[in-house]
């Protein structure tokens, strides 16, 4: 035993040595393993815990994260589907106004062809009634005036009877 404490001494002047104090250094130690049982026993434990606890929540962020991703790029896809069927919509619409006004132009084009056609023949029917009426005019001016040369040439005046008689032969001889 003495040889414990002779080589315990000498390791304590190896300490002094050092400018170490060998009780002081025990004290330090004996606090260090009372604070590590302390901080074991009331703290590490729920370190653990708040740690772990942070972990998963930083873990089902992170697989938010990528559910967000995809349900993201599946969002993407199915806006450029809708974009892409509101452009071809869109197109179908445009082809069929086309369609219309083709349609409203041709229809516009034969009610106005039609109403000219009508106003024509209007303009004609009133051509040939006016030309009929003057015709008519012109045929009792003439048989005024040959009524007139008549009474001229002859020099007495015939009744009316007579006179359309005259007429009328005149006019088949003109003929």
């Amino acid at each position: 035993m003495t040889h414990v404490a002779v080589q315990f001494a000498e390791a304590a002047s190896g300490l002094a040595s050092l400018g170490l104090d060998w009780r002081m250094f025990l004290f330090q130690l004996f606090n260090f393993v009372v604070v590590l049982w302390l901080l074991k026993k009331f703290v590490y434990k729920r370190l653990v815990d708040t740690l772990e606890s942070r972990r998963k929540i930083v873990l089902e962020s992170l697989d938010n994260a990528k559910e967000a991703a995809a349900e993201l790029e599946k969002t993407n896809e199915k806006t450029v589907e809708l974009l892409d069927q509101a452009r071809s919509q869109a197109a179908d619409i445009v082809a069929l106004a086309h369609k219309e006004a083709a349609a409203m132009v041709e229809d516009a084009e034969a009610k106005a062809k039609k109403r000219a056609d009508h106003m024509i023949e209007q303009a004609e029917s009133r051509l040939q009634q006016d030309i009929q009426k003057a015709r008519i005019e012109l045929r009792r001016e003439t048989l005024a005036l040959v009524a007139t040369a008549t009474e001229t040439v002859l020099r007495q005046k015939v009744d009316t009877a007579a006179d359309k008689k005259l007429i009328a032969s005149a006019l088949k001889e003109a003929e």
